[in-house]
């Protein structure tokens, strides 16, 4: 259902998002300092070693 949605939208899903994405004066994708994404920060995984080198 998402698959067909998305590939019958593809132009559409593409305008909003570029719609929605700030720019610099120089083009590039930017957030802005005060924009709630930046405080999150990703849950930190640790990895286990399954392999020994020496």
């Amino acid at each position: 259902m998402l698959k067909n949605f998305s590939s019958e939208n593809r132009e559409r899903i593409y305008d909003a998002a570029k719609n929605n994405t700030k720019k610099n004066e120089k083009g590039l994708t930017v957030i802005d300092k005060d924009d709630p994404w930046r405080k999150y920060s990703a849950p930190k995984l640790e990895l286990k070693r399954e392999y020994n080198y020496s």
